[in-house]
């Protein structure tokens, strides 16, 4: 189950075990009408109840992918970059103004906003084809995904709308190999080796 669905799920649980325990707290402060056994509806005690502090996870931040519609003015850092990476597609790679500097110095962590978008391309026994898809990279504050260095991934088809975004697993767990380049294979301008994905 994709873990943003299953942490939206364990949410919602936990949003209504508490209320279901605040309500069942509430009745049970209430007063029996001596009489007939049914609550009164005025509490016993004109104390104010000691709230409790729960814990939450927070839900899923929304990516804006904007910048699928004019990445193509940023930077073109690399281009007809040959990789096993994205299932061996021939790549050219952007970078926008805030984390090109970082790309090219290699000097990490990126700064919140960095986006480094790849548009992979049919590989035709070496031949740059048809554009597949692009994957992407968007630095978020911190504390978004802290394992895997604040960054969200976004995924598209070959129209460019997206079809993944946020928290993907697949993209996350390969970009850990690079964690020493805050998670970027190209950053420094040097390619480290990218594996299958």
């Amino acid at each position: 189950m994709n873990r943003s669905i299953l942490l939206l799920v364990i949410i919602m649980l936990a949003t209504f075990l508490v209320s279901a325990g605040c309500a069942q707290e509430e009745k049970k402060d209430q007063p029996k009408d001596t009489m007939n056994g049914e609550t009164t509806g005025t509490p016993e005690t004109t104390q104010p109840a000691e709230t409790e502090q729960v814990e939450t996870t927070p839900t899923e931040v929304e990516i804006d992918v904007a910048f699928l519609q004019d990445y193509t003015n940023w930077e073109l850092v690399k281009k007809d970059l040959a990789s096993p990476a994205h299932n061996n597609a021939i790549k050219d790679v952007y970078v926008n103004s805030v984390g090109l500097d970082v790309f090219k110095s290699g000097t990490v962590p990126y700064p919140v906003g960095s986006i480094i978008v790849k548009e992979n391309y049919a590989n035709e026994s070496g031949v740059k084809g048809s554009l597949a898809a692009l994957t992407c990279m968007v630095k978020m504050e911190p504390g978004y995904d802290p394992e895997n260095g604040d960054w969200a991934y976004v995924n598209t088809g070959p129209d460019k709308a997206a079809t993944e975004k946020g928290k993907v697993a697949m993209c996350s767990s390969c970009h850990a190999q690079a964690k020493d380049k805050d998670f970027v294979y190209l950053t420094g301008g040097e390619q480290k080796p990218e594996t299958s994905g």
